[in-house]
């Protein structure tokens, strides 16, 4: 009989992460067909390990033999008695298996390449797996916030997604493996907070919050929030699950530093960016500490209620002065017609004075 299975020598597992494969032994002799029953019915699989507090192994032995074979489903778990997080690849917990095929005869079961009794080594490190990587999908969030999302706000020099303000925020966060080339959505629980905030024309107009401040403004309950659940709740704060249960839903509360926004000019729209910090850590029970900031620019803010009277009042202003520069010009222009008009007729009565003075019917002689 051989060995039809070729194992890694080292595999990572996260928290109840499992690894499951398939050891196939196939015969490989012109025994009698009893002895061949026998040697299936007699094989065995042995996998010992090092602690049995931190791996689960579970072996399913199935035989065949329509095809000569007997086949063991064997699957390793790590059973989450880790309490601690890590960044990946650091702070791994080693453990080791040893699998090995036997007979109870001694015989049948051989290494396919040494004809030897089989025995394998198994290394299995338990924690956050090295290579890892989350951030934040921009595509993603938008297909499940904002169906008239654009990628990008407006502008050659803008880098970070645009959202709506009115439009429930519903973040997407994915993680990738650098070492298989694979990336799946993270669906564990994680908080966010909103950091920074800025209102210039780009990202580098953020300025960061102070610790009192990020407590305020991410109180889902304070009239300094800048956000609060759409689902309502207030119990959890600002721990999410996955990428289910986290909707945003933006407030800009009376005490907050988004409530009153002014445009730069009247044709200008508000921009407004938010650093966002995400992390699991201390909320999720992933062997994994993933922390990271990402930003975004909401678009169509309201403007604020002071903002608008000042507004208001400003182009009463303008209004009124501008009146009251017609008035004036429209007196000064019927003043100059009025003083040209006397002015002309003065100079009339001059000239007709003159006339009547040098007239023969009335010019005056001596006799």
């Amino acid at each position: 009989m051989v060995w039809e299975r070729t194992l890694p020598t080292v595999i990572y597992l996260n928290r109840h992460d499992v690894y499951r494969f398939v050891i196939t032994f196939t015969d490989n002799c012109s025994e009698p067909r009893r002895i061949e029953e026998e040697c299936f019915d007699q094989a065995h699989l042995s996998i010992h390990a090092t602690s049995r507090d931190y791996l689960r192994v579970v072996v399913k032995k199935t035989v065949n033999y329509v095809y000569n074979s007997v086949q063991y489903t064997v699957e390793v778990r790590d059973r989450g008695a880790q309490t601690l997080q890590h960044r990946p690849g650091e702070g791994m917990l080693t453990n080791g298996l040893h699998l090995q095929g036997w007979h109870r005869s001694r015989k049948c079961i051989s290494n396919e390449t040494n004809n030897m009794l089989y025995n394998h080594p198994l290394t299995v490190q338990l924690g956050c797996p090295p290579g890892l990587r989350i951030s934040f999908d921009a595509r993603s969030t938008a297909a499940v916030s904002d169906p008239h999302w654009n990628e990008k706000c407006d502008g050659p020099q803008q880098i970070s997604p645009c959202f709506d303000y009115e439009t429930v925020f519903r973040p997407q966060f994915r993680v990738e493996d650098l070492v298989t080339e694979t990336s799946s959505l993270f669906d564990n629980l994680y908080s966010v907070n909103v950091i920074g905030m800025g209102t210039g024309l780009t990202e580098t107009s953020i300025t960061l919050f102070t610790d009192a401040e990020r407590l305020n403004y991410n109180s889902v309950n304070g009239n300094s929030a800048l956000w609060t659940r759409s689902d309502g709740q207030t119990t959890r704060g600002s721990v999410f699950q996955g990428s289910t249960m986290n909707g945003i839903s933006w407030v800009c509360g009376p005490g907050s530093p988004c409530n009153e926004l002014k445009p730069a000019s009247a044709t200008a729209p508000i921009k407004l960016y938010l650093l966002i910090e995400f992390s699991n850590r201390n909320v999720s029970q992933d062997y994994c500490d993933f922390t990271f900031q990402f930003i975004i620019q909401l678009r169509s803010i309201p403007i604020g209620s002071i903002t608008t009277i000042t507004a208001l009042l400003a182009s009463f202003s303008s209004l009124v002065t501008l009146l009251l520069a017609m008035y004036t010009f429209h007196s000064f222009a019927i003043g100059s017609k009025l003083q040209t008009l006397l002015h002309r007729v003065q100079l009339w009565m001059h000239r007709a004075l003159q006339r009547f003075r040098v007239h023969p019917a009335f010019a005056t002689g001596e006799g």
